[in-house]
């Protein structure tokens, strides 16, 4: 990992942003290049959780 630079893919959910956020940063100190994405499209609710 630390022989060269390397392409990382973070997806996310937007609760979790300052996480992700220092997890990036510290991939960048390092020489990385983290891609962060905030799929938003995601929805994990199933029918029986709309009833509740």
């Amino acid at each position: 990992m630390f022989n060269g630079e390397c392409w990382i893919f973070l997806t996310h959910h937007s609760q979790d942003i300052k996480k992700v956020r220092l997890i990036r940063n510290e991939f960048e100190r390092l020489g990385h290049n983290p891609l962060a994405f905030h799929l938003k499209c995601l929805n994990f609710d199933t029918e029986e959780e709309k009833k509740n």
